[in-house]
């Protein structure tokens, strides 16, 4: 399955991450870094949370798999509804900023 997810959630954030030497990773409070999107994307996921993983999903999301490809949230909720798919990564890879 591939999944555009969207780079925006719909409330904003409490707090900035930061380093000790350098500026917030993100500039915006209503944009968080890519790695918390996607960890908030396997959370919904796991729990079959519908609603909260088409709000960090795009509308057309694009499903793929051995009968084809279908897009939409529609979609992507009967799948979830079907599917006995979970996700538990095992390392990220991504730079120190997530």
């Amino acid at each position: 399955m591939r999944a555009a997810v969207s780079h925006a959630l719909q409330a904003p954030l409490a707090h900035f991450a930061r380093d000790a030497t350098g500026p917030p990773y993100y500039a915006s409070p209503m944009v968080p870094p890519a790695l918390e999107v996607v960890e908030s994307w396997h959370a919904a996921l796991n729990a079959h949370d519908d609603a909260q993983l088409c709000a960090l999903t795009a509308e057309n999301v694009e499903l793929v798999g051995p009968r084809g490809a279908t897009r939409g949230h529609t979609s992507l909720r009967q799948w979830l509804g079907q599917a006995a798919f979970t996700a538990e990564p095992l390392r990220w890879f991504c730079g120190a900023r997530g």
